[in-house]
């Protein structure tokens, strides 16, 4: 009971929370971030699979500055290891966080 009879109870699902805009945004930025990089990752993985290389029997070796030019030249190895740095660098905890409130 909340001590005064007068005010009526309220649903849990009725009651506004504020949220701050630049929380908003950022979660925002990490949800287009996360899906951004399965996408990609998935568009690599597709092309390892159409070229003939199975991606459970290991990959290409990491060479950060290949990433670039693999991907204007449309190889496997710089969609996924771009998906891969970028879902390394999206702190999914921190997104977490921010929509839970």
């Amino acid at each position: 009971m909340n001590g005064d009879a007068r005010l009526p109870a309220v649903a849990p699902a009725a009651v506004a929370i504020a949220v701050d805009p630049l929380e908003r945004t950022i979660a925002r930025l990490l949800t287009a971030g996360t899906y951004g990089s399965a996408a990609v990752l998935a568009v690599g993985t597709a092309m390892m699979i159409a070229s003939g290389v199975q991606p459970l029997y290991g990959g290409p070796g990491f060479d950060l500055g290949r990433i670039g030019d693999d991907l204007v030249h449309l190889r496997a190895a710089g969609f996924l290891w771009l998906g891969l740095i970028v879902v390394v660098a999206m702190p999914a905890r921190t997104l977490r966080a921010l929509t839970a409130r």
